[in-house]
């Protein structure tokens, strides 16, 4: 169900939203209901089963929803983390769940853990019940823009990357660990050479700082709308992958892109964020529309029609510009870097209508927090992309 982009034009997601969204209110309701016995609970002065009461009002909103109390970060008072964790296609909904909360006095709500700080190795603790005091972390520049992370654990039962993966939420904040952390290898036993030579844990989250900064300043800070393209870009020919199809460009036979690496991060990287890429703020997305095209008739020099109106739409309004195309064996593609995703999309549906691409015509997202539930359809009767879940299975 799409929660940034939804508009009316699929039944069975509007019914879906209208009944999400009487949940979204009745969870508030009861929430205000018991907010003194929640303080109450957290200083010890009632003993209430809070995890049955969450699962109750909150997770029946959608029970792939998990929840994080705690201190305050902006002044006095408590946080509620309300996070899909590893579900991404519910991190727009967390997003309306907190936008939607009431302006509660002493309490601030957040759609992703943040980092634990002062607190690492207690609040690790307490999420997964292992001491991890000796651990150490190599932090190095990975694929696609990402930081890659080894632990070496100083027990060998603690050699599990699923442990791994909670210690980097912890030490980055979920955002940070989705969006810029890449590989995670781990190591066991303090033999290793990796345990001798790398960052103890309490460090660690200062030295991926870092690095996540030195990434971000290398990249240019001029929209790519406000500057020159440079060079002829890069022409690829790929396998398409049959058993994936007809998912999200897995159908993709042949391509050209001015942005190398953002190409193939959208197309290999599992989690693609546009900031890795753009240090102008840019989102990047693509036109998917259902259409099969020779091989003979395409040409990244000159670009399709298609290409070369959008690329003229919002070149004009210094909203984007096209970055390049692709053609699969369903569907044909044209990516975009926009300055605002809102504002860029509200200013190419009407001229695509008028060229008139077919019904089966999405504007589709590249970022990992997107890609999965989000999508705008072209025209007003444009159904659900193939590769979305049908609303049917969220109810």
């Amino acid at each position: 169900m799409r929660c940034r982009f939804w508009e009316p034009g699929v039944p069975i997601e509007t019914q879906m939203r209208d009944q999400t969204l009487a949940r979204i209110q009745r969870w508030w309701r009861e929430f205000d209901a018991r907010r003194a016995d929640l303080v109450d609970t957290f200083n010890e002065r009632q003993n209430w089963d809070l995890t049955d009461w969450m699962a109750e009002h909150l997770q029946t909103i959608d029970n792939g929803l998990m929840w994080e109390f705690g201190p305050a970060l902006r002044g006095e008072g408590h946080r509620l983390v309300i996070t899909p964790e590893g579900t991404h296609r519910l991190q727009t909904l967390a997003q309306m769940i907190v936008d939607m909360a009431p302006d509660f006095e002493g309490w601030e709500f957040h759609s992703a853990r943040p980092a634990s700080g002062d607190h690492l190795e207690v609040l690790i603790g307490a999420r997964t019940g292992i001491d991890v005091s000796g651990t150490t972390v190599a932090v190095k520049p990975g694929r696609h823009r990402c930081i890659d992370l080894d632990y070496a654990f100083t027990n060998p039962e603690y050699a599990d990357a699923g442990l791994a993966i909670i210690v980097t939420e912890c030490l980055v904040g979920e955002r940070t660990a989705g969006r810029w952390i890449g590989e995670i290898s781990v190591s066991a036993g303090n033999s290793c050479e990796a345990f001798k030579r790398d960052a103890p844990l309490r460090d660690a989250g200062e030295r991926i700082e870092r690095e996540r900064r030195r990434l971000a300043d290398s990249l240019p800070k001029q929209a790519i709308v406000d500057g020159t393209p440079s060079g002829k870009g890069t022409v690829w020919r790929v396998k398409p992958i049959p058993e994936k199809a007809p998912s999200f460009r897995f159908d993709i036979t042949l391509a050209h892109s001015w942005l190398q690496e953002v190409w193939e991060a959208s197309l290999y990287s599992p989690n693609f964020a546009s900031e890795r890429f753009s240090g102008a703020g840019e989102s990047f997305c693509c036109l998917q529309f259902e259409e099969t095209l020779d091989e003979s008739s395409f040409d990244p020099a000159r670009g399709s029609e298609v290409e070369r109106l959008l690329d003229q739409v919002l070149k004009s309004r210094r909203l984007g510009r096209v970055t390049g195309a692709a053609i699969g064996t369903r569907f044909a593609y044209v990516d975009l870097a926009l300055k605002s995703l809102e504002a860029g999309i509200q200013a190419i549906r009407p001229p695509l209508r008028a060229h008139g691409v077919p019904r089966n015509s999405w504007i589709r997202f590249f970022d990992l927090d997107l890609a999965e539930s989000e999508w705008v359809g072209i025209h007003p009767d444009t159904p659900l992309p193939p590769d979305v879940a049908d609303c049917k299975s969220l109810t």
